[in-house]
């Protein structure tokens, strides 16, 4: 199998069929289900869009044999996992995952395979999108025009980076599609007879096949992304507190699936540990945000991490202004329209862009629900296009060219920005020098953010190695860190760049070069034989509580140092250190301490975990004193989990005066309080009101949970009971007016 590396060698015959097969049959299959529902002509038109936007995104992604993106050699290490070992190595959901891994199968190359997947994914919203938006307004033009400019989008091509988030909303206009027959009353019904009576009268339950089929389409959204599913929910409810606000009205309908998918949710998360602690652990990653601040104008713009591994945050707020501007004809339209489904997709732009503000959602999720809120924004620019043209067709013309235009523009900007996070030079250069490290390595690589996910790829693939990114850029902290990390039977070496070194005295620092490889713009360092930076540590028990039935598994200072990988120092002998195995989840240990550091005094200053990767952390105060706790699967096979305490004095660990991390860290994000902080602005204290009531439970799982689903959606109802309250009012003006 080629590709494992992360660079494909050639399309080859089975890669150019596999391109050909999926488009194919994708074509082929919709119109079978079409040819006798609409007009063959523009099924064909859109069909020749769907086949240019795929090729324009295979071409951006196939241009650069490098995997595309910040997270894309993530999907090569986990295609390789499944292909080797019948599943992934991280608790998520995988459908995306085991199609790109047959189509990498199919393809004999995992690059290709992923590449492939990505150009496929991102444009199969032209088909869906259009289907969606042709059965709501059964007008082509409106249709038409969605898929076109959905097709020439540049968010849709940077979004294939995010590839189960991609394949989820592809399928999200299905979703849609046919929830919306279901509020219509369409769809077959069927009933199942069961030879049960209730009172002499036969139970026999009569289900919807428009029901059936949203339900299906929610698990298989819920199968490739939680966080999209999760969207799915909270547009459905923000668009019934939306037509509840603005016609006073409770749609039944819309009240009843909800209630359904409830249930079905509940028994589902019931009878699934692991869907559960993904669910209750999303909802914690949620309860993180930043404080409400006292003044919400103007809002922020979301931010994605700047392309080329800079590290910087590029707004992408501006990719929809001019989407959103072109949107507003048709949200008038929906306003005024009596079939109240259109209010979908107003409450959806409007959820979307609460949630891109990072003191509502976490910043590293505001900008996914921003990105995901362009479903409806196609579905409502092609409305716009075909509104305008209504009433002024000169002026309909000129707007569709000029977003035309637009879109053309800033997919040939994402064309020639996107690749991979690092260059072919760099790829040939690295993974020759995975080739030369030896064995049982510890390796590092200082300053290089870009090898984030390309680290396991390059340095691991030959060698039995523990790669973790990153490490002190300082040359004097990286020579006292190598040595720390260094260990019987497993060197620690660090892969530099040229410049990091270029001048200094390496044996000043307890460095040398490690076996003269050396390249370009590479170097490989190794701590001196004769380096003095070690440090005698003095181990002993910290005096924290012990999770029940943990067994000590009497590490050193050394050894648990290694274990972070050398991101913490613990020389100093006030830090007392110990590690523990458990069988427990990390959640389990992670829940009981936060219960029982509070009731021994202790102050949870920031707590963090990641259900995707298996670890949490909780961060400690009581006084002066600082203790870290930190779970996570167990690297010395005691256990299926490790725990680590560490307890000492604030000024041990390297902290500043305001409790945060000297060196400009992050400070502690704020702790559940029962404070609740208003803005000044009384418009905007009205409108986000539920948002900031719920802000008394502010870092627990039930705040992610309510906040999501309740407040947020809430705080769309509001504002369509303002703009509700507009025509009442202008109607009473106009009969007091004619009465004077």
């Amino acid at each position: 199998m080629e590709g494992l590396d992360g660079k494909y060698v050639d399309i080859g015959f089975s890669g150019a069929a596999l391109i050909i097969l999926l488009a194919l049959g994708v074509c082929l299959g919709l119109y079978y289900l079409l040819r006798k529902q609409t007009n063959k002509k523009m099924v064909f038109a859109v069909f020749a869009l769907f086949v240019i936007g795929y090729a324009i995104r295979l071409f951006i992604l196939l241009r650069n044999p490098l995997i595309y993106g910040i997270d894309g050699p993530w999907y090569i290490s986990q295609v390789g996992h499944i292909l080797r070992d019948g599943a992934m190595t991280e608790s998520t959901a995988p459908l995306i995952m085991y199609f790109t891994a047959g189509l990498s199968a199919f393809a004999g190359d995992v690059t290709l395979g992923v590449k492939v997947s990505q150009a496929f994914l991102s444009a199969l919203p032209i088909l869906t999108i259009w289907l969606l938006a042709r059965y709501l307004t059964k007008n082509d033009l409106v249709s038409f025009v969605a898929a076109l400019l959905l097709g020439l989008s540049a968010m849709t091509v940077g979004m294939s980076d995010v590839l189960r988030n991609t394949g989820a909303l592809a399928l999200l206009p299905l979703f849609y599609l046919f929830f919306l027959k279901f509020v219509n009353g369409e769809g077959r019904k069927w009933t199942i007879k069961i030879p049960l009576k209730i009172r002499k009268r036969k139970f026999e339950p009569t289900f919807s096949s428009s029901l059936v089929l949203t339900f299906i389409f929610f698990a298989l959204i819920l199968g490739c992304h939680y966080l999209t599913a999760g969207f799915a929910v909270m547009t459905v409810v923000a668009y019934m507190m939306f037509f509840t606000g603005y016609r006073r009205r409770i749609p039944w309908q819309e009240l009843k699936f909800v209630a359904l998918l409830a249930i079905l949710m509940l028994v589902v998360i019931a009878a699934s540990s692991s869907l559960r602690e993904r669910i209750l652990g999303t909802a914690e990653v949620m309860a993180s945000s930043d404080p409400v601040p006292p003044d919400l104008f103007p809002f922020s713009g979301a931010v994605i991490p700047a392309p080329g591994g800079n590290g910087g945050a590029e707004s992408i707020f501006m990719f929809f202004v001019p989407f959103i501007v072109l949107a507003l004809p048709a949200m008038w339209y929906t306003l005024r329209h009596t079939d109240r489904r259109y209010m979908l997709f107003t409450a959806t732009v409007l959820m979307g862009l609460l949630c891109a503000q990072s003191w509502i959602v976490y910043y590293m999720y505001s900008f996914r629900f921003l990105i995901m809120i362009y479903i409806a924004l196609f579905v409502l620019m092609g409305i716009s296009i075909w509104y305008l043209r209504k009433h002024v067709k000169k002026v309909a013309a000129v707007v569709l060219v000029g977003v035309t235009a637009f879109s053309v523009f800033t997919i040939v900007g994402m064309g020639a920005m996107a690749g991979a996070w690092i260059s072919e030079e760099d790829w040939t250069e690295l993974r020759g020098i995975g080739r030369q490290l030896p064995e049982n390595s510890i390796v590092m690589t200082p300053g290089m953010e870009g090898l984030f996910y390309w680290g396991p790829l390059l340095f691991e693939k030959e060698m039995n190695s523990t790669w973790f990114p990153g490490g002190p850029s300082d040359l004097q902290q990286l020579g006292a860190q190598m040595e720390h990390m260094g260990q019987p039977g497993m060197m620690c070496l660090a892969v530099v760049e040229k410049d990091l070194i270029e001048g200094e005295n390496l044996e000043s620092y307890g460095l040398q070069i490690f076996d003269n490889i050396e390249t370009e713009r590479y170097t490989v360092l190794q701590a001196a034989e004769n380096s003095d930076n070690s440090k005698q540590r003095d181990d002993g028990q910290t005096g924290l509580p012990v999770y029940p039935g943990a067994t000590n598994l009497h590490k050193s200072k050394e050894d648990i140092e290694n274990y972070f990988r050398g991101s913490m120092d613990l020389s100093s002998p006030e830090i007392s250190a110990e590690a523990y195995s458990t069988s427990a989840s990390y959640s389990e240990v992670l829940n009981w301490y936060k219960t029982e550091m509070s009731a021994q005094g202790w102050t949870v200053l920031h707590e963090e975990e990641d259900t995707e990767y298996d670890w949490g952390m909780l961060y400690c105060s009581s006084g002066d004193d600082r203790a870290h706790i930190h779970t996570s699967g167990n690297p010395w096979g005691n256990g299926n989990f490790v725990i680590i305490l560490l307890e000492g004095p604030a000024s041990a660990f390297g902290e500043g005066p305001d409790g945060g991390p000297d060196g400009g860290g992050p400070a502690p994000l704020p702790v559940a309080t029962n404070e609740i902080r208003f803005n000044h602005n009384p418009l905007f204290a009205f409108i986000l009101l539920p948002i900031e009531l719920v802000q008394a439970l502010y870092g627990t799982a039930v705040y992610g949970i309510l906040k999501l689903v309740v407040a947020i959606p809430l705080s769309v109802g509001l504002i369509g009971f303002l703009l509700g309250l507009v025509p009442i009012l202008v109607r009473k003006f106009k009969k007091a007016g004619s009465k004077s």
